[in-house]
């Protein structure tokens, strides 16, 4: 027998009546919901099984497993957990902003451009996790991708600024055109969340 706990809900499996880590992740994982449920953790004989092997169970032998855990959550809470995340994350790239924005208008330009470089990554983080939100909640997307669409069209702007070494136009599309846009962003996330607490 393998003692399978999803949640903590404990069941107990005959081992011969399933074939794979799949089949009894299927068989046991119910979350009493119809909702989608994203699984967060797997614990094999206290052992955590790594989040890449999370798409392919099927090919995990459960051969001598006697315990196995489970964790997962509802793809919806995830996803508004996320968008809360980010919206605390936009007022820190907004903060950040702030601090080149200075920086270029004292004469620090290779400081600022560093700090630019980490700002551009950190707009990527937020692109990639505000996107997953939208797909999730197809009801959102159309809000919460506009103000992307906007932003980017600024930050093109801030690259060709950089290349010819313009310093006070990028602090000037950082400080009057970015800042507005994220303020923006940050602003229909919130109203997403608010629809759906």
């Amino acid at each position: 027998m393998i003692r399978v706990v999803h949640n903590a809900v404990a069941h107990a499996l005959d081992g011969t009546e399933c074939e794979n880590l799949g089949e009894v992740i299927e068989r046991c994982g119910g979350s009493g919901t119809d909702e989608p449920h994203l699984l967060t953790r797997i614990r094999i004989d206290g052992l955590d099984l790594p989040e890449d092997s999370f798409n392919s169970l099927e090919e995990i032998s459960i051969d001598g497993v006697k315990n196995i855990e489970v964790e997962s959550r509802p793809t919806m809470d995830i996803a508004l957990s996320s968008l809360q995340h980010s919206s605390e994350y936009v007022e820190a790239v907004r903060r950040a902003g702030d601090q080149v924005v200075n920086l270029f208008r004292t004469g620090h330009s290779e400081e600022a451009n560093n700090i630019m470089a980490k700002l551009s990554d950190s707009l990527g983080v937020l692109v990639a996790a505000v996107s997953g939100v939208a797909a999730v909640i197809p009801s959102a997307a159309q809000t919460l991708i506009e103000p992307m669409s906007e932003l980017t069209r600024w930050l093109e702007q801030i690259l060709e600024g950089q290349t010819n070494g313009d310093w006070v136009h990028v602090a000037d599309l950082l400080e009057y055109e970015v800042d507005s846009c994220l303020e923006e962003w940050d602003r229909a996330m919130r109203d997403v969340l608010a629809e759906f607490h």
